[in-house]
């Protein structure tokens, strides 16, 4: 019998044997030479999920906001969520595994080194790892009292305390001399004796601004100080009818004058040669034992928070003012509450205010009461974490 179809199956067979030569190719597969890690990631920590940077040039891996530090309980086994890389990654000799648990509480003593091998493993990178985390509670204001007397002859009856540099001065009702120590003690205090400070200088008026110390006397005239010591007058700032000095933004002192009988706020020029005027200052504007803080808000514009006493004293509370320019001031009256509830900071002689981890905080001279507010309009009485040396 013939086969007819025998030509037909040979061609078939030929064209399968070169389709299988060129599959059969001596090209291989190329391999990424990639040893980076692009993204990194831990679980949540009390339902907030921090953000971790890569720092590719020093291979290290932090997050910028630090975790609290009642964490440490929670990271000595957690997990980390997210590692992406087109490599191998391990921890010693180990091929890491993300569905293990990890101890990252000591990180910032000792950090998790990580290497990762490119999937071509000609290459290597090293990565340290490291979760930062808060020492202690930064809602925890604890006062510790440094020194027992400036003076040898017991407690000064008025005195005012400024920061310049490292350094911390206090100033006496007695101008010829002050007392100073480190920022970084506290302990030991040295006497100075100051030269050309005048008698009549308003000492509540004391405050730094650019790097220099300015004092305000009786008679407007403004005196300044480069370290403390030696003190000159600014001749371009005095006069004007200058009253107080209020505060000082980074730049420009902040002050009251009066302006043909009627009372206006002030702030130095650019060049500090003179005094640019502003709104006038109402009625009800502390202008007694002027407490002040000023500090960059988020969006980065600088504004201040004063507290004080007003003359005449008639009122059951104590209200901030704030400011972001010096040239007009606005009362932070607290809302109206439903009923006995109420959100005002209580009267206190001789207020001071500060600010500290986002938060104000206004307390009086006698230290009994402590008040905090998140945006220097609703007040509560800190009964917590605020602690002060019997």
């Amino acid at each position: 019998m013939r086969i007819t179809f025998l030509p037909v199956i040979i061609s078939f067979f030929l064209v399968f044997s070169v389709a299988i030569s060129c599959f059969d190719s001596s090209e291989e597969m190329e391999y990424s030479s990639d040893d980076t890690i692009h993204a990194f990631e831990i679980d949540s920590i009390y339902g907030i999920n921090y953000s971790f940077t890569i720092d590719q040039i020093n291979g290290i891996i932090f997050n910028i906001d630090s975790v609290p530090f009642t964490a440490d309980t929670i990271i000595n086994k957690i997990l980390i969520t997210k590692l992406e890389t087109v490599g191998y990654v391990y921890t010693g000799d180990t091929l890491i595994n993300i569905t293990d648990s990890f101890d990252l509480s000591r990180t910032m003593e000792k950090p998790l080194k990580l290497r990762v091998v490119s999937p071509d493993e000609k290459y290597s990178r090293d990565y340290t790892v490291e979760v930062r985390i808060h020492k202690q509670d930064p809602d925890l204001l604890v006062w510790t009292q440094m020194a027992s007397s400036l003076s040898e002859g017991g407690e000064l009856d008025e005195r005012k305390s400024v920061i310049l540099g490292e350094n911390l001065f206090v100033y006496t009702s007695n101008v010829s001399e002050a007392y100073h120590t480190s920022l970084n003690d506290g302990r030991q205090w040295t006497k100075i004796t100051v030269e050309n400070l005048p008698v009549n200088i308003k000492l509540s008026s004391l405050l730094t601004c650019n790097d220099m110390l300015y004092a305000l006397t009786e008679d407007s005239r403004v005196y300044f100080s480069e370290d403390g010591v030696l003190w000159k007058e600014h001749v371009t700032l005095s006069g004007n009818h200058l009253e107080t000095f209020i505060t000082s933004f980074p730049h420009a002192i902040n002050g009251i004058k009066n302006e043909n009988g009627i009372k206006k706020f002030c702030v130095t020029n650019s060049e500090f040669s003179g005094w640019e005027t502003g709104k006038e200052v109402p009625q009800t504007f502390p202008t007694e034992n002027i407490s002040s803080t000023v500090y960059k808000t988020r969006t980065g514009i600088w504004k201040a928070f004063i507290a004080g006493e007003t003359t005449p004293n008639n009122s059951p509370y104590t209200v901030p003012w704030f400011s972001i320019d010096g040239k007009g001031w606005t009362a932070a009256e607290a809302p109206v509450g439903d009923g006995d509830t109420t959100y005002d900071c209580p009267y206190m002689k001789q207020p001071s205010i500060l600010y500290y981890n986002d938060k104000l905080y206004v307390f009086g001279g006698s230290f009994d009461d402590f008040y905090a507010s998140p945006e220097g309009l609703t007040w509560s009485s800190v009964k917590q974490k605020m602690l002060f040396p019997e």
